[in-house]
């Protein structure tokens, strides 16, 4: 079926990505590691309004866990999720060489959660959203997200990134 065609082409996209990724070359999958991790706006606004410091958040779309190590020090904890296994791995070299041992890290099939329900008190995504251009697959995401999400839970999310003033 179409959605599973689509699926694999992302899937087959994020392995090729994530075999460039090392240490030594962050940039593949993220498309310039460090300039995104400057970019202020991540900091302003993506968890504008409410306190982050006992709560327990999942990234979507984690790729290599930059924003993991990138807002740490803001959680109780942070877990990611991401529909590339070679992704999960190149998460769990960085995480270890930033010192971050305590977060789960999960592959999915680019439609899901393999979680729990109910048990993030946040789930974020950066520059992820964009790339599914998919409604069916993206709706299944929300969906998702508000299963795995607590009751009150926040959904922090940002499609787009920088060149605008607006």
């Amino acid at each position: 079926d179409s959605i599973q065609s689509y699926l694999k082409m992302q899937k087959d996209h994020y392995y090729k990505e994530a075999n460039r990724w090392s240490l030594e070359n962050k940039n593949p999958v993220v498309g310039g590691y460090e300039k995104h991790n400057k970019w202020k706006d991540y900091d302003e606004y993506l968890f504008k309004d409410f306190i982050t410091n006992d709560l327990i958040a999942l990234d979507y779309g984690t790729g290599p866990g930059r924003n993991i190590i990138k807002f740490r020090s803001r959680f109780k904890r942070i877990d990611g999720v991401d529909i590339g296994e070679k992704n999960i791995e190149n998460a769990a070299i960085n995480l270890k060489n930033s010192g971050i041992e305590d977060s789960n890290l999960y592959v999915c099939d680019g439609k899901s959660i393999p979680t729990e329900s109910e048990i993030y008190d946040v789930v974020f995504s950066v520059i992820c959203f964009q790339h599914i251009a998919c409604y069916d697959v993206r709706y299944s995401i929300f969906e998702e997200v508000y299963r795995v999400l607590k009751h009150g839970g926040y959904f922090c999310f940002q499609m787009g990134y920088g060149g605008r003033d607006e």
